[in-house]
C-alpha cells in the first residue's frame, strides 16, 4: 500500500500539522476543507488545526507532500506520521501510533486472566 506523509503550513507563521493518507494529498487537502466547514457548522469533530484555520483564515493555508512510503497497512503508515510529527515542531497534540506500555499492575491483570 502506498502513503503519504504531509503538513499543512500557514504561509505567514511557523504553525504546521503532520498528517498521513493512503489517498492522493490534494485530495486529501480537499477533504480537509470540507471537514473544517463542517465544524465550522458545528456537525464534525474538532482537528488540532481548524482553530487556527478559522484564526488566519484556511486560504493562508497549503498541503505540503512530506514523503511517500510503501505500507503495510494504516498503523505502519502511522508510525511514519509519528517520526515526523517527533521531527517537526507542529500543532499535532495526540500522537497517532502509541505502544501501549505495560505496567506491572497490568501484566498481573492480564496473566490472571489466562
Amino acid at each position: 500500500m502506498i502513503g503519504h506523509i504531509y503538513r499543512i503550513i500557514h504561509l505567514e507563521s511557523d504553525v504546521q500539522c503532520v498528517g498521513s493518507t493512503f489517498n492522493e494529498p490534494r485530495m486529501r487537502w480537499q477533504k480537509h476543507k470540507q471537514h473544517y466547514h463542517e465544524w465550522v457548522s458545528d456537525k464534525r469533530g474538532k482537528c488540532e488545526i481548524y482553530p487556527y484555520f478559522q484564526e488566519h483564515g484556511i486560504n493562508k493555508f497549503k498541503l505540503i507532500p512530506i514523503k511517500t512510503y510503501d505500507v503495510v497497512d494504516r498503523k505502519h503508515l502511522e508510525a511514519y506520521e509519528s517520526l515526523w510529527i517527533s521531527k517537526l515542531a507542529c500543532v499535532n497534540k495526540v500522537n497517532p501510533f502509541q505502544i501501549k506500555n505495560y505496567t506491572k499492575s497490568s501484566t498481573v491483570k492480564r496473566t490472571k486472566h489466562l
